[in-house]
Parts: C-alpha cells; sequence; structure tokens
C-alpha cells in the first residue's frame, strides 16, 4: 500500500502527460491543415479578390475550434495571445524586400481597426503570402500547465505564390 501511494501521483502524472503529448500532436496536426487551406484561399480567387473573412472562413472550416484573434494582417508575434487562442498573419515571406512591390494582403485589407492592425498594399499576380497560425496550446494536466506557463505555441506556415 505505502508503495503504491508513492508511486501513484508519478503514475497520473506521467499518463496525463502523455494524453497531453497526444493534445498537443492533434492540435499541430490541425493547425498545419487550417494553415494549409487559408493559404489557399489567400492565393487563389476565382471570382474577385480574397478578403480577410475568405481566409478566416477558410481557416474556420478546416479546424472549427481554432479561435482566432481579430488582426490577420500583421507582424506575426506572440505577445498577449491568450491561452486557447491562435493568432492567423498574412504577410510576405522572408522580410520587406520578399515582394518588390511591398504587398503582403490579398485584398490589401487591414484587421479589425483599434487594434493595431496594420493597412497591408494588396498582392498582385507573382507576389508570393505567407500565411502563418500562432495557436498558444493549454495543456490541461495543472502541473505541466504550471511548468510551461500556459505558453506553449504551436505554430504552421505555408508560402504559395498569388495566382490572381
Amino acid at each position: 500500500m505505502v508503495e503504491f501511494a508513492l508511486l501513484l501521483p508519478v503514475l497520473v502524472l506521467f499518463i496525463f502527460g502523455i494524453l497531453d503529448f497526444g493534445r498537443s500532436i492533434y492540435y499541430y496536426s490541425a493547425v498545419s491543415q487550417a494553415v494549409g487551406q487559408a493559404a489557399r484561399a489567400a492565393a487563389l480567387a476565382p471570382n474577385s479578390l480574397p478578403s480577410n473573412s475568405d481566409v478566416l472562413a477558410a481557416v474556420q472550416s478546416g479546424a472549427g475550434w481554432i479561435q482566432l484573434a481579430p488582426c490577420p494582417n500583421d507582424t506575426p508575434t506572440t505577445t498577449g495571445l491568450p491561452a486557447g487562442q491562435a493568432w492567423l498573419f498574412i504577410s510576405n515571406p522572408g522580410g520587406a524586400d520578399a515582394n518588390s512591390d511591398g504587398a503582403n494582403a490579398p485584398g490589401g485589407e487591414s484587421g479589425t481597426p483599434g487594434v493595431g492592425c496594420s493597412s497591408p498594399a494588396r498582392a498582385v499576380t507573382g507576389d508570393k503570402l505567407q500565411v502563418e497560425i500562432v495557436y498558444n496550446f493549454t495543456p490541461f494536466t495543472p502541473l505541466i500547465a504550471q511548468f510551461t506557463g500556459n505558453q506553449l505555441f504551436l505554430s504552421s506556415t505555408s508560402v504559395l505564390p498569388v495566382e490572381y
């Protein structure tokens, strides 16, 4: 009984750690799939230029559980990202000189006014768009969450040329 009482907390922590690890792999896979769909929606436009809402809708169709913050066209950062939320970033890959015209948004829209979103130039044929999703994963095991401080960022990126 004493040995079991001493080993039970370690065993429970080990089992829940494995479950958290499995959840993080599932979430990373879903974020990767969602970023692929978002990049496709941002790079292809059958009738008109894609809007931020088109790209956000593509992410939601790929992973409906992702709660996205309101600023899709901004510099990728993890500062201020709440636990269990994701940010979608549409930018030009590799810095300011990646696209000669400085474009980094599908339709040239800004994000939600008042939250520090940029107003990027509209991407044109031949430009490359980088779509990135950063998700703040929260482990449900309290001890693991304490060690990580609820700051486990899962990030996936896709770069596609614009075809509109």
